[in-house]
């Protein structure tokens, strides 16, 4: 027999309405059992109960027909993850975005210090937007909404078959990433890309797997374009949306990270492909078998984001400079 409020309750047309009226009802079901000598952990047994009842309840005799979500929906939101030993984890901080906000349900789980769990939350942070939800205090143009407003591709460039993509050499396979480059620079809105619009390449493997990935992170609005420059340059490439993302970290271990930077400005020649005889990645990928399937991943992320003529324009600056007779390396230490 179901409790008196809930044969009393309307049909709620917006999950705060919902919200509110069984929040009431939790604290007037704790008040009932603090009048009824029981003092300990009442707040939890009260929000048990009104939930455990409430959860028998057919959705269409508590909710407006405007509130409940169809089948469809609600495959989305299971967000098509495979299971985590984390899940339980995840279905709390779930429910403190929806009930707290996003901004909370970060705090907690920076508080946590656990880099698996953070990750496997950020996966389900995009999921969850993936399927039209709404964060209420997650705003457009901050970096964590860009982050998050993410697709991650798999991509996979298969032996080549046709005889004349067999005939092409090492640097005409590399060179075609240039012109790639310069067809992703229409993610930016501007020349400038003052919304610092960018897009990530990465190499990973995974913890628990012995298969490197190259991915892709690509803004949701840029999908088509995306997918488009790479069957463009690389024809038999193979694209694939990962909605289980890759997770590096171990949870019962330590994490390490770093960043690479020039050792001086850009100006100064770098080896790029055309001066390279062999691939690069092989040395990348031999650092990656020596690594244990079980408790070990690695990953190395580049974030590509168009930038305009401002190098281009500062170069030019030095190499007038240079052509009036000040040294490379002068003219590049009083231009820094």
């Amino acid at each position: 027999m179901q409790p008196s409020f809930f044969r009393e309750m309307p049909k709620f047309k917006t999950p705060d309405e919902e919200l509110d009226y069984l929040r009431a009802h939790v604290a007037k079901r704790e008040e009932e059992l603090i009048q009824a000598g029981h003092f300990e952990h009442t707040k939890d047994s009260a929000a048990k109960e009104v939930v455990g009842t409430y959860k028998n309840i057919p959705a269409s005799e508590v909710l407006h027909s405007s509130n409940i979500i169809n089948q469809k929906e609600t495959e989305g939101i299971v967000l098509a993850l495979k299971p985590e030993i984390h899940d339980n984890v995840m279905e709390e901080l779930l429910g403190i975005v929806i009930t707290k906000g996003i901004r909370n349900a970060l705090s907690v789980v920076e508080a946590m210090g656990n880099p698996h769990v953070e990750d496997d939350f950020h996966r389900l942070l995009v999921q969850y937007l993936k399927t039209g939800q709404v964060i209420s205090d997650l705003k457009e143009g901050t970096p964590l909404y860009k982050s998050l407003n993410m697709t991650l591709f798999e991509v996979t460039l298969p032996p080549p078959t046709d005889e004349a993509d067999k005939s092409k050499g090492f640097k005409e396979f590399i060179g075609a990433m240039e012109q790639f480059y310069a067809g992703m620079q229409s993610i930016s809105l501007d020349k400038k890309n003052e919304k610092e619009i960018y897009f990530t390449l990465e190499v990973a493997l995974g913890n628990q797997s012995d298969e490197v990935v190259i991915y892709a992170g690509v803004p949701n609005k840029h999908l088509s374009l995306f997918e488009k420059q790479v069957l463009a340059f690389y024809h038999h490439a193979k694209i694939r949306e990962v909605a289980d993302d890759y997770n590096i970290f171990n949870t019962d271990g330590g994490s390490v990270g770093a960043y690479a930077t020039f050792a001086e400005r850009g100006v100064m020649p770098i080896k790029t492909y055309d001066n390279i005889e062999h691939d690069p990645m092989n040395m990348i990928l031999n650092v990656f078998s020596k690594l244990k399937t079980e408790g070990e991943g690695a990953a190395i992320q580049l974030v590509v984001a168009p930038a305009g003529d401002k190098f281009i324009n500062e170069f030019h600056m030095i190499l007038d400079d240079v052509k009036d007779g000040m040294s490379v390396k002068h003219v590049n230490l009083i231009k820094l």
